[in-house]
Protein backbone atom coordinates (compact mmCIF):
# COMPACT_ATOMS: atom_id res chain seq x y z
CA UNK A 1 0.00 0.00 0.00
CA UNK A 2 1.27 3.36 -1.17
CA UNK A 3 1.94 6.36 1.42
CA UNK A 4 -0.42 8.77 -0.62
CA UNK A 5 -3.40 6.69 -0.33
CA UNK A 6 -3.05 7.68 3.54
CA UNK A 7 -5.12 10.64 4.18
CA UNK A 8 -6.17 10.35 7.67
CA UNK A 9 -3.60 9.81 10.42
CA UNK A 10 -5.50 8.21 13.66
CA UNK A 11 -2.93 8.82 16.40
CA UNK A 12 -2.81 7.19 20.19
CA UNK A 13 -1.57 5.84 23.08
CA UNK A 14 -2.62 3.39 25.82
CA UNK A 15 -4.64 0.45 25.10
CA UNK A 16 -7.90 2.22 24.90
CA UNK A 17 -6.72 4.84 23.00
CA UNK A 18 -5.52 2.40 20.50
CA UNK A 19 -8.78 0.20 20.81
CA UNK A 20 -10.77 3.33 19.15
CA UNK A 21 -8.14 4.16 16.62
CA UNK A 22 -8.74 0.45 15.77
CA UNK A 23 -12.36 0.66 15.26
CA UNK A 24 -12.46 4.46 13.67
CA UNK A 25 -9.67 2.22 10.66
CA UNK A 26 -12.53 0.25 10.39
CA UNK A 27 -15.49 2.19 10.85
CA UNK A 28 -14.57 5.97 8.52
CA UNK A 29 -14.09 4.44 5.35
CA UNK A 30 -17.76 2.73 5.22
CA UNK A 31 -19.04 5.98 5.13
CA UNK A 32 -16.44 7.95 3.64
CA UNK A 33 -15.40 5.78 1.06
CA UNK A 34 -12.52 8.55 0.46
CA UNK A 35 -11.20 8.44 3.49
CA UNK A 36 -8.00 6.08 3.87
CA UNK A 37 -6.64 5.60 7.95
CA UNK A 38 -3.55 5.19 9.21
CA UNK A 39 -2.30 4.01 12.51
CA UNK A 40 0.73 2.58 13.62
CA UNK A 41 0.44 -1.40 15.20
CA UNK A 42 3.19 -0.61 17.51
CA UNK A 43 2.62 1.07 21.31
CA UNK A 44 5.19 3.25 22.80
CA UNK A 45 5.55 1.15 25.86
CA UNK A 46 6.44 -2.17 23.64
CA UNK A 47 8.19 -0.62 20.90
CA UNK A 48 9.04 3.29 19.54
CA UNK A 49 7.43 4.17 16.01
CA UNK A 50 9.93 5.11 13.66
CA UNK A 51 10.37 8.39 12.46
CA UNK A 52 10.79 7.65 9.31
CA UNK A 53 7.69 5.73 9.17
CA UNK A 54 5.70 8.55 10.64
CA UNK A 55 7.40 11.20 7.99
CA UNK A 56 6.23 8.84 5.32
CA UNK A 57 2.46 9.04 6.60
CA UNK A 58 1.98 12.66 7.10
CA UNK A 59 2.56 12.52 3.46
CA UNK A 60 -0.61 13.10 2.22
CA UNK A 61 -2.49 14.04 4.96
CA UNK A 62 -6.15 15.28 4.89
CA UNK A 63 -7.06 15.06 8.50
CA UNK A 64 -5.75 13.87 12.17
CA UNK A 65 -7.44 12.24 14.65
CA UNK A 66 -5.96 12.12 18.33
CA UNK A 67 -7.91 9.28 20.57
CA UNK A 68 -7.43 10.97 24.28
CA UNK A 69 -7.97 9.37 27.19
CA UNK A 70 -7.49 10.41 30.42
CA UNK A 71 -4.61 8.26 31.10
CA UNK A 72 -2.86 9.36 28.10
CA UNK A 73 -3.07 13.25 28.03
CA UNK A 74 0.27 13.57 28.74
CA UNK A 75 1.93 10.74 27.31
CA UNK A 76 4.70 12.47 25.28
CA UNK A 77 4.77 10.42 22.37
CA UNK A 78 1.12 11.82 22.11
CA UNK A 79 2.24 15.12 22.28
CA UNK A 80 5.49 14.74 19.76
CA UNK A 81 2.34 13.23 17.24
CA UNK A 82 0.02 16.42 17.91
CA UNK A 83 2.81 17.97 17.60
CA UNK A 84 3.90 16.76 14.07
CA UNK A 85 0.38 16.70 13.20
CA UNK A 86 0.21 20.58 13.52
CA UNK A 87 3.59 21.24 11.06
CA UNK A 88 1.72 18.78 8.32
CA UNK A 89 -1.58 20.74 8.22
CA UNK A 90 -2.92 23.34 6.19
CA UNK A 91 -5.52 25.42 5.20
CA UNK A 92 -7.24 22.98 3.28
CA UNK A 93 -6.66 19.69 6.35
CA UNK A 94 -7.73 19.40 10.19
CA UNK A 95 -6.53 18.07 12.89
CA UNK A 96 -9.15 17.47 15.91
CA UNK A 97 -9.10 15.37 19.68
CA UNK A 98 -11.58 12.62 19.92
CA UNK A 99 -12.13 12.92 23.47
CA UNK A 100 -12.93 9.44 25.61
CA UNK A 101 -14.07 7.90 28.64
CA UNK A 102 -15.81 10.89 29.67
CA UNK A 103 -13.38 13.51 28.51
CA UNK A 104 -14.58 17.08 28.34
CA UNK A 105 -13.11 20.16 25.93
CA UNK A 106 -12.36 22.19 28.61
CA UNK A 107 -10.41 19.07 30.70
CA UNK A 108 -7.56 19.31 27.57
CA UNK A 109 -4.55 21.65 27.78
CA UNK A 110 -2.72 23.09 25.32
CA UNK A 111 -1.05 22.25 23.18
CA UNK A 112 -3.85 19.52 22.88
CA UNK A 113 -6.86 22.13 23.49
CA UNK A 114 -5.73 24.30 20.96
CA UNK A 115 -7.22 21.54 18.53
CA UNK A 116 -10.96 21.12 17.26
CA UNK A 117 -12.46 18.94 20.00
CA UNK A 118 -14.83 16.27 18.99
CA UNK A 119 -16.27 14.66 21.73
CA UNK A 120 -17.77 10.48 21.28
CA UNK A 121 -21.21 10.98 21.30
CA UNK A 122 -23.44 10.50 18.01
CA UNK A 123 -24.29 14.58 17.52
CA UNK A 124 -20.33 15.52 17.41
CA UNK A 125 -19.09 12.32 15.80
CA UNK A 126 -21.17 13.32 12.98
CA UNK A 127 -19.98 16.73 12.64
CA UNK A 128 -16.38 14.82 12.66
CA UNK A 129 -17.41 12.74 9.59
CA UNK A 130 -18.53 16.24 7.96
CA UNK A 131 -15.06 17.37 7.87
CA UNK A 132 -13.57 14.26 6.70
CA UNK A 133 -15.76 14.08 3.82
CA UNK A 134 -15.17 17.61 2.91
CA UNK A 135 -11.61 17.26 3.47
CA UNK A 136 -10.55 14.47 1.94
CA UNK A 137 -12.71 14.52 -1.75
CA UNK A 138 -12.92 16.37 -4.15
CA UNK A 139 -16.51 15.74 -4.90
CA UNK A 140 -17.57 15.27 -1.08
CA UNK A 141 -20.94 13.02 -0.89
CA UNK A 142 -23.92 15.11 -0.18
CA UNK A 143 -25.08 15.60 3.03
CA UNK A 144 -28.41 13.97 2.81
CA UNK A 145 -27.35 10.49 2.00
CA UNK A 146 -24.35 10.84 4.29
CA UNK A 147 -26.37 11.56 7.33
CA UNK A 148 -28.85 8.34 6.36
CA UNK A 149 -25.21 6.22 5.65
CA UNK A 150 -24.12 7.66 8.81
CA UNK A 151 -27.28 6.70 11.37
CA UNK A 152 -27.12 3.37 9.75
CA UNK A 153 -23.50 2.52 10.67
CA UNK A 154 -23.32 4.42 13.79
CA UNK A 155 -24.23 1.88 16.05
CA UNK A 156 -21.09 -0.08 15.15
CA UNK A 157 -18.90 2.14 16.66
CA UNK A 158 -21.08 3.14 19.55
CA UNK A 159 -21.04 -0.87 20.27
CA UNK A 160 -17.24 -0.73 20.59
CA UNK A 161 -16.84 2.78 22.28
CA UNK A 162 -19.24 1.01 24.63
CA UNK A 163 -16.68 -2.12 25.31
CA UNK A 164 -13.35 0.09 25.21
CA UNK A 165 -11.46 -1.06 27.67
CA UNK A 166 -11.18 -0.66 31.46
CA UNK A 167 -8.08 1.67 32.40
CA UNK A 168 -4.97 0.56 34.03
CA UNK A 169 -5.11 2.83 36.53
CA UNK A 170 -8.12 5.13 37.59
CA UNK A 171 -7.41 8.56 36.57
CA UNK A 172 -10.40 11.13 37.16
CA UNK A 173 -10.80 13.40 34.42
CA UNK A 174 -11.72 16.85 35.90
CA UNK A 175 -10.18 20.25 35.76
CA UNK A 176 -7.49 21.28 38.27
CA UNK A 177 -8.60 23.06 41.48
CA UNK A 178 -6.71 26.02 41.36
CA UNK A 179 -8.38 26.70 37.85
CA UNK A 180 -12.08 26.13 38.68
CA UNK A 181 -11.36 28.38 41.43
CA UNK A 182 -10.14 31.05 39.55
CA UNK A 183 -12.90 30.76 37.45
CA UNK A 184 -15.64 31.16 40.03
CA UNK A 185 -13.34 34.21 41.23
CA UNK A 186 -13.43 35.76 37.50
CA UNK A 187 -17.74 35.01 37.20
CA UNK A 188 -18.10 36.55 40.48
CA UNK A 189 -16.22 39.48 39.43
CA UNK A 190 -18.06 39.79 36.67
CA UNK A 191 -21.46 39.94 38.65
CA UNK A 192 -20.42 42.18 41.12
CA UNK A 193 -19.59 44.45 38.20
CA UNK A 194 -22.92 44.37 36.66
CA UNK A 195 -24.71 44.88 40.48
CA UNK A 196 -22.48 48.14 40.19
CA UNK A 197 -24.11 48.80 36.61
CA UNK A 198 -27.91 49.32 38.87
CA UNK A 199 -26.49 50.03 42.61
CA UNK A 200 -27.28 54.14 41.52
CA UNK A 201 -31.11 53.18 41.62
CA UNK A 202 -31.10 51.85 45.00
CA UNK A 203 -31.91 54.96 46.63
CA UNK A 204 -34.93 55.51 44.46
CA UNK A 205 -36.54 51.71 45.71
CA UNK A 206 -38.03 53.36 48.81
CA UNK A 207 -39.90 56.22 46.21
CA UNK A 208 -40.95 53.52 43.65
CA UNK A 209 -42.82 51.69 46.69
CA UNK A 210 -44.23 54.46 47.87
CA UNK A 211 -45.59 55.50 44.91
CA UNK A 212 -46.82 51.93 43.28
CA UNK A 213 -50.27 51.34 45.38
CA UNK A 214 -51.23 55.07 44.05
CA UNK A 215 -50.21 54.08 40.01
CA UNK A 216 -52.04 50.96 40.29
CA UNK A 217 -55.20 52.93 42.13
CA UNK A 218 -54.76 55.37 39.00
CA UNK A 219 -54.83 52.37 36.30
CA UNK A 220 -58.16 50.80 37.76
CA UNK A 221 -59.75 54.05 38.08
CA UNK A 222 -61.98 54.47 34.84
CA UNK A 223 -62.49 57.97 34.70
CA UNK A 224 -61.61 61.09 36.07
CA UNK A 225 -58.16 60.50 37.44
CA UNK A 226 -56.43 63.02 39.79
CA UNK A 227 -53.10 63.57 38.72
CA UNK A 228 -49.91 65.39 41.28
CA UNK A 229 -47.78 67.90 38.86
CA UNK A 230 -44.42 68.80 40.44
CA UNK A 231 -44.41 72.56 40.93
CA UNK A 232 -42.03 74.96 41.22
CA UNK A 233 -40.73 76.79 44.23
CA UNK A 234 -42.60 80.27 42.97
CA UNK A 235 -46.02 77.92 42.85
CA UNK A 236 -45.72 77.83 38.94
CA UNK A 237 -45.87 74.57 37.17
CA UNK A 238 -42.94 73.81 34.87
CA UNK A 239 -43.44 73.41 31.17
CA UNK A 240 -43.51 69.34 30.67
CA UNK A 241 -43.42 68.59 34.49
CA UNK A 242 -43.84 64.70 35.09
CA UNK A 243 -47.09 64.08 36.01
CA UNK A 244 -47.68 61.38 39.25
CA UNK A 245 -51.20 59.87 39.77
CA UNK A 246 -52.33 60.52 43.50
CA UNK A 247 -54.70 59.00 45.80
CA UNK A 248 -58.09 60.68 45.69
CA UNK A 249 -58.91 61.69 50.14
CA UNK A 250 -62.68 60.59 50.67
CA UNK A 251 -64.63 63.66 52.44
CA UNK A 252 -68.56 64.06 53.44
CA UNK A 253 -71.04 65.53 51.11
CA UNK A 254 -73.84 67.18 52.72
CA UNK A 255 -76.71 67.27 51.12
CA UNK A 256 -80.07 69.09 51.80
CA UNK A 257 -83.37 68.54 49.61
CA UNK A 258 -85.85 70.72 49.34
CA UNK A 259 -88.22 68.50 50.75
CA UNK A 260 -86.75 67.01 53.25
CA UNK A 261 -85.11 68.64 56.74
CA UNK A 262 -82.77 66.03 57.36
CA UNK A 263 -79.27 66.28 56.18
CA UNK A 264 -77.95 63.66 54.13
CA UNK A 265 -74.13 62.92 54.69
CA UNK A 266 -72.68 60.35 52.04
CA UNK A 267 -68.64 59.98 52.32
CA UNK A 268 -66.82 60.01 48.93
CA UNK A 269 -64.03 61.50 46.83
CA UNK A 270 -65.75 63.64 44.59
CA UNK A 271 -69.22 64.75 43.04
CA UNK A 272 -70.46 65.87 40.12
CA UNK A 273 -73.68 68.49 38.88
CA UNK A 274 -75.05 66.78 36.30
CA UNK A 275 -77.47 69.58 35.83
CA UNK A 276 -79.45 72.24 38.22
CA UNK A 277 -80.88 70.48 41.64
CA UNK A 278 -78.67 67.14 40.35
CA UNK A 279 -75.64 65.95 42.06
CA UNK A 280 -73.79 62.42 41.86
CA UNK A 281 -71.40 61.42 44.37
CA UNK A 282 -68.69 59.25 43.55
CA UNK A 283 -66.23 56.84 45.59
CA UNK A 284 -63.07 56.26 43.26
CA UNK A 285 -64.98 55.45 39.90
CA UNK A 286 -67.90 54.03 41.39
CA UNK A 287 -71.22 56.08 42.20
CA UNK A 288 -72.47 55.71 45.78
CA UNK A 289 -75.59 58.19 45.92
CA UNK A 290 -77.20 60.03 42.83
CA UNK A 291 -79.90 62.95 43.33
CA UNK A 292 -81.25 63.38 40.29
CA UNK A 293 -83.32 66.90 41.41
CA UNK A 294 -84.24 68.48 44.35
CA UNK A 295 -80.84 69.43 45.95
CA UNK A 296 -81.33 72.52 47.85
CA UNK A 297 -77.77 72.97 48.52
CA UNK A 298 -74.61 71.12 48.90
CA UNK A 299 -71.30 71.35 50.45
CA UNK A 300 -68.10 69.44 52.06
CA UNK A 301 -66.76 68.88 54.89
CA UNK A 302 -62.92 66.37 55.04
CA UNK A 303 -62.22 64.00 57.73
CA UNK A 304 -64.77 61.44 56.72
Amino acid sequence: MTNKAHNVFLSWSGQRSRFIAEALRDWLPMIVQAAKPWMSEADIDKGSRGLVELGRALDGLKVGIICLTPENLKEPWILYEAGALSKSIDEKSRLCTYLLAGLQPQDVKPPLGMFQATQANKDDTRKLIHTINRAVSEDPVPQPPLDRLFDQVWSELEGKLNKMPAPEEFIEAKRPTDEMVAEILELTRGAANERKKVAALDQYIPVFQRFMPLLSQAIEASDKPLFLTAPSVSGAVYPGAVQMPVAESKKLFCVKLRYEDEIKKIAGTRSDEIAPGSLVVYDGHKVIARFDDGVERWWTESGA
